[in-house]
């Protein structure tokens, strides 16, 4: 099976003096996805291709079955896959009710990288555990990270089944369901070459002949409950980011200002979704906030610095299913870039409204 995406965008923002200026409209064929899956007896495959990407193999992983008795089942996962952190990135994008991730989690998350787990299936699959290490540097890249990341992540359903990976209660579930979910990851993430646009002068600040490594621990949680076409998403994420000595070698006095010399740096988002579907139209809101960080993870790097410590993020969506193949959705988001007490930035408000097709097969 798979996907086809086209989607029409236009961004607007403020400049230099405060007034709106159009950033670009585009017209896209976004995003095409096929997968495959295959089971026999107790072993599963996957894998999911994009073949316009330079590394065309997203996710290619098997999962063997080791144990399966009463209401347990026990089973270890190799290959690559999406990284078990965060629910909303653990879900495909058909199975969401917005046409992006909240902002929060794609500055926090992790992506997809190798790597071997363990997972169990408890009470009937009504509890879900998964503990595993990747090597945290991307989908497709070699074991630069040599320590690599540990995730874990349990969530169990409170009342009703739980639910595979989605959003959006199409289905009007006749019984309430709620599942809580956790996530931890402990990481040293290798110092990279540059970060959000500054080259790193100096790499291996204790001289032991190693690129240094940033340590960074992450947790997020989440809560989801649905009834009767009602649902609320909510999701929060804490990181610590502890640089060690790397800001006190002055060739890096650059990237210590981008910092501001604070060797451990903590940063919190969250956002709240809540939809409501009827017969043939999903309608939701978004609300998020989260404090901007300059590093990303998992192979991923920014251009530049963000232009403000916090971000706010507020949207509205409404898509309407067209039978089980075909999607519509009209989604506005409103952005704030926000300083708290510091003084503001002036271009700290944008506009983005996005009209998108989607196509299942």
């Amino acid at each position: 099976g798979g996907l086809m995406q086209f989607r029409a965008e236009s961004r607007v923002a403020e400049d230099a003096t405060g007034d709106l200026d159009d950033e670009g409209s585009t017209y896209k064929f976004r995003r095409s996805r096929f997968y495959m899956s295959a089971g026999l007896g107790p072993v599963e495959v996957f894998m999911l291709a994009d073949p316009r990407l330079d590394q065309p193999l997203l996710d290619y992983w098997g999962r063997v079955r080791l144990l399966e008795r009463d209401s347990i089942e026990l089973g270890v996962k190799f290959g690559q896959d999406r990284s078990a952190f965060t629910r909303s990135f653990m879900t495909w994008s058909p199975g969401y009710v917005f046409m992006e991730r909240p902002f929060a989690v794609d500055d926090m998350r992790y992506d997809r990288s190798p790597g071997l787990a363990l997972d169990a299936k408890l009470f009937g699959d009504r509890v879900y555990e998964f503990v595993g290490s990747t090597n945290a540097d991307g989908a497709g890249a070699p074991n630069a990270n040599k320590a690599g990341a540990l995730f874990a992540r349990v969530e169990g359903s409170v009342f009703g089944p739980r639910p595979a990976y989605s959003y959006g209660d199409v289905g009007r579930s006749e019984k309430p369901v709620l599942v809580i979910g956790a996530g931890f990851v402990h990481d040293l993430a290798q110092l990279p070459a540059s970060v959000a646009g500054v080259e790193v002068a100096e790499r291996d600040v204790d001289g032991d002949g190693d690129i240094d490594d940033i340590r960074v621990i992450s947790i997020s949680g989440d809560i989801l409950f649905r009834y009767m076409g009602f649902e609320v998403a909510l999701e929060g994420i804490f990181r610590r980011e502890d640089w060690g000595t790397i800001f006190d070698q002055a060739d890096n006095a650059e990237l210590g200002q981008l910092f501001e010399f604070d060797d451990k740096r903590n940063y919190i988002g969250f956002y709240g979704d809540v939809s409501y579907a009827f017969d043939s139209f999903i309608v939701g809101g978004r609300f998020g906030h989260h404090r901007q960080t300059p590093l990303l993870l998992d192979g991923r790097t920014r251009e530049g610095a963000p232009i403000s410590k916090r971000l706010v993020e507020g949207s509205g969506v409404v898509r309407y299913l067209h039978g089980d193949r075909r999607v519509y959705g009209l989604q506005y988001t409103y952005l704030n870039n926000n300083n708290k007490d510091d003084p503001e930035v002036l271009n700290d408000e944008a506009h983005r409204l996005i009209l998108e097709a989607q196509l299942k097969f």
